[in-house]
């Protein structure tokens, strides 16, 4: 049986009992998770570690029994109230990178003052599972990508995590001001655009200087130090969330 026969069977035994009425399922938690299969036929994992007022360089454990990491993601918060996406590989800023036996939070020494949370989303498989797994993994059908807002999920505090595509416009380096109101928590944003060359472009969230990020003081999304390649071209903007107005734990 091949892993495409796997993947159908174990969907086909568990829709019924996948019941969470939101576009796709989506829950990131602090818990170990069962979220797909690996292509080894094995069970993929995902688990969010959340690091307060991490230390440079120190390596800390995520999991027992990891065999290989499938995945990283993550975003973290600054002191004065800012989220950024974790750029990997690029040390100049704050990265992260990881093994079966733990991972680490890298960044410059004069970056480490103003950070105030990371938050890492980690995937991976274990040498205690065998393969084919039969474990349960959810279903999840075509993700929507909408203008209007989509609960998608559930945040690592039980919170609902919504996503949302928005459009701006480049005007002399940066985006117009867009508005989100009662964003307690921004997952990610990722952007994309047509170039003046008539070329795609895609920033998660900085692309060739220019940076995207969202302003909890003024509840807006930014987008600066944009150059001549941008300017007067459509931004198509997604941003996952977490609400001030919803309640945790559920």
């Amino acid at each position: 049986m091949n892993i495409k026969q796997i993947v159908k069977e174990i969907f086909s035994n568990i829709k019924k009992d996948w019941d969470l009425p939101v576009v796709e399922r989506q829950v990131y938690s602090e818990q170990e998770t069962v979220v797909g299969v690996w292509t080894d036929g094995k069970p993929l994992y995902r688990k969010v570690v959340v690091v307060d007022k991490p230390v440079r360089s120190t390596k800390m454990p995520f999991a027992d029994n990891v065999d290989f990491v499938a995945g990283l993601s993550g975003v973290w918060t600054t002191t004065s109230g800012r989220s950024y996406i974790i750029t990997f590989a690029d040390t100049s800023t704050l990265t992260v990178w990881a093994e079966p036996t733990g991972f680490a939070v890298e960044m410059t020494a004069s970056l480490q003052s103003s950070v105030d949370k990371v938050y890492v989303e980690i995937q991976y498989t274990k040498t205690t599972d065998t393969a084919p797994t039969t474990k349960k993994v959810p279903f999840e059908p075509l993700i929507e990508y909408s203008t209007d807002e989509k609960m998608i999920g559930y945040w690592v505090d039980g919170k609902p995590l919504y996503r949302k595509m928005v459009r701006s416009t480049v005007v002399n380096g940066a985006i117009s001001d867009t508005s989100i109101a009662n964003i307690e928590h921004c997952k990610s944003i990722q952007w994309s655009l047509k170039n003046t060359m008539n070329n795609a472009i895609t920033g998660s969230p900085t692309y060739n200087g220019a940076n995207m990020y969202y302003d909890y003081t003024n509840s807006i999304i930014r987008g600066e130090e944009f150059a001549a390649w941008a300017i007067n071209q459509t931004v198509f903007i997604i941003i996952e969330y977490t609400k001030t107005t919803d309640q945790g734990g559920s």
